[in-house]
This record gives structure tokens, C-alpha cells and sequence, in this order.
């Protein structure tokens, strides 16, 4: 059975497959990872960056550290980049956006789960052009897609072109910026995300902003949810030098909706 939820005491909490991995030693963005998790009802995650001519799946800005490549990817054309090879095992050639879109119209109608396209780029990436290609590209498969980034306008105005996609928001630049340090401040940075993303309906949160809440005696996830939001910690991985499992169990108890993580199937295997 694929890795796709653990047991919380609120119930099921859904394990984001981050960059389609299931394990450390993956390559991401794999073809048939993605195709078992849509199966599956899976939440899965990719990225998707501007390039030379159009959009490619990949995480990092330079290719030599994803890829088979050397360069800025944004540098680089859609033929150049399907060409390379991302690394790790099972690795593939890179996905185009449309390659993608193809990808999910093959899996029809999906019971469960969804793709969270996580956008890397901000709004004057944005153009026009650019606009009409990923909605030529994504409106017929725009159901399954919450779309994600930290440049709420940027994230809105692709959700305005692509009618029935999901959009979601992560606050860690206002985080970074302003470091929660007393209960105040804590619940300012959730009622600064409300009024900065109020269309938001997935909220996506560093692990160690839920956890230092907790420490502080402040849930930060309630008040997303009871606007109608759900929560996502990212990422968790199994490390093999840290206590993993106690940042786990205190995100469990802590009510969040999803965990991201790319050693799904080792979550599993101890809270399974």
C-alpha cells in the first residue's frame, strides 16, 4: 500500500509526497511516481520554474545541482532541459508543464488527493505570455492542482486564470522577517497571513513554526482552520541524526491537515 497518511489523534493526517519522493535516495519529479500517487489518492508536490520558453518541473535555480546540466535553469530552453537527466534513483528527464498536464489528464477523475503546484517565482514573472501558457496548459486539469507560493498577487492571479484550482500560501518571508518571540507575536503572524492571502484555502507552514507555537502555549493551526483553511507542516524528513519523531508527534498533536515529507514511506513504517 503506498505511504499516504498517518494516524494522528484527530485522525488520518495526509503525507505530501514533496517533489514526488517516497525515500532520501530518490530522484524527484519521477514520471511514475507521480502516475502511482495520483492512483494512489496521494497528495503530491512539484515545482514548477519560468524557463527560457515556457515552464520546467524542477526545485533548484542552478542545474548542476539537480540535474545532469550546468547553468541557470532560467537560462536554459524546454528541448535543452528534457534532455538531462535529474539525479538520484530512478532518475528521469525533467517535465515540461505541459508534459505535466498530460501526466494528470491520463488519471481522469481523482477520488482523493491533489498536485500541489508550488510556483517559484514572484509577480513580475508573471507576464501576460506567461499567463496564457500555463492556462493553455493546466485549465483542463485545473481541478486537481492547489496552486502554492509565498507571492500571494502572484499565486491569486494564476488561480483567477485556471477556474476550479485550489490556491494555498506560505508565510515564512513574513516569519523570517519578523520572528514570533512572545504570544503576540505568534498570533500575528497568523492574523497577518489571514489579511495578506484571504483567498487562501491550504495554509503551508515550516515545521518549526507550528512546533515553536506550541512551545509557546499558541495553536496556529486552529485559527486557519476554523476560517476554513487547512495546514501543512513541511518538510519532515527522517533524518538519521536528529529525533525526528518527536517533531512528528507534536505536529500530530498539534491538528495540522498534512505533513510534507520525502521519506514518506519511512513515516509511515513508525507511525503507520
Amino acid at each position: 500500500m503506498p505511504p499516504i497518511a498517518i494516524t494522528g489523534p484527530q485522525g488520518p493526517v495526509a503525507l505530501k509526497w514533496h517533489r514526488l519522493k517516497l525515500a532520501s535516495a530518490d530522484a524527484p519529479f519521477r514520471r511514475d511516481r507521480l502516475a502511482a500517487g495520483l492512483t494512489a489518492g496521494a497528495v503530491l508536490e512539484v515545482d514548477l520554474q519560468p524557463v527560457a520558453d515556457g515552464f520546467i518541473v524542477l526545485h533548484d535555480d542552478l542545474l548542476d545541482d539537480e540535474t545532469t546540466g550546468t547553468g541557470r535553469v532560467a537560462d536554459a530552453s524546454v528541448a535543452d532541459l528534457t534532455k538531462l537527466t535529474i539525479r538520484g534513483r530512478g532518475g528521469q528527464a525533467p517535465m515540461d508543464v505541459f508534459d505535466l498536464a498530460g501526466q494528470l489528464r491520463s488519471a481522469g477523475r481523482l477520488a482523493d488527493g491533489h498536485l500541489q503546484l508550488d510556483l517559484k517565482m514572484q509577480s513580475g514573472d508573471l507576464t501576460e505570455e506567461r499567463l496564457t501558457v500555463l492556462a493553455a496548459a493546466l485549465s483542463p486539469v485545473a481541478s486537481h492542482l492547489v496552486l502554492s507560493g509565498y507571492d500571494w498577487p502572484m499565486v491569486a492571479k494564476l488561480a483567477g486564470a485556471l477556474p476550479g484550482a485550489t490556491a494555498g500560501f506560505d508565510p515564512s518571508d513574513f516569519a523570517q522577517a519578523n520572528p514570533p518571540a512572545t504570544a503576540d507575536d505568534w498570533h500575528g503572524l497568523v492574523d497577518w497571513t489571514r489579511e495578506a492571502a484571504p483567498g487562501a484555502r491550504w495554509i503551508y507552514l515550516h515545521h518549526a513554526l507550528v512546533t515553536g507555537a506550541r512551545r509557546s502555549g499558541v495553536d496556529i493551526v486552529a485559527p486557519f482552520r476554523s476560517a476554513g483553511a487547512r495546514v501543512d507542516a513541511w518538510t519532515v524528513d527522517a533524518w538519521p541524526d536528529r529525533d525526528w519523531r518527536d517533531t512528528v508527534r507534536s505536529l500530530l498533536d498539534a491538528g495540522v491537515d498534512q505533513i510534507t515529507t520525502n521519506t514518506a514511506e519511512e513515516l509511515v513504517a513508525v507511525f503507520g
